[in-house]
């Protein structure tokens, strides 16, 4: 990933760039993006945004977006509230899959962002899977 900082006049604009790929979490609890090894591939990214007023993560790209940050969220949680968010990793998590609730069916790229978190909880947050 990659934090960029853009210094204003008074407002500090923050943006994290994370490319777009499964989320792993190891035995050791480290935390990874995988990524296509293609020398040839095309990678995608996403870009959040933090909030100006309140400090958190914004996924302003859609509903993929969102099941990605969903994702990051859930396997770097632990059971202390984090100091940005006043909340888990798992209760963002929650709330950040309540917002990409539509009535229509998912891509393939938001299907496998799906199980991809739900891989992620099995057996550690039950009201995620």
């Amino acid at each position: 990933y990659l934090v960029l900082e853009k210094v204003g006049s008074q407002n500090i604009e923050r943006l994290l760039i994370s490319p777009k790929g499964i989320v792993v979490r190891d035995p050791h609890s480290n935390v990874s993006i995988q990524v296509t090894q293609e020398c040839d591939a095309e990678l995608t990214f996403f870009k959040f945004h933090f909030h100006l007023r309140f400090d958190f993560l914004e996924a302003n790209q859609g509903c993929s977006s969102r099941m990605q940050l969903t994702a990051l969220h859930a396997a770097t949680s632990s059971s202390l509230p984090d100091e940005m968010f006043k909340m888990t990793g798992e209760e963002r998590a929650i709330e950040l899959i309540r917002q990409t609730w539509r009535n229509c069916p998912l891509n393939a790229d938001e299907n496998t962002a799906l199980k991809n978190i739900k891989q992620l909880a099995r057996g550690k947050f039950p009201s995620l899977f």
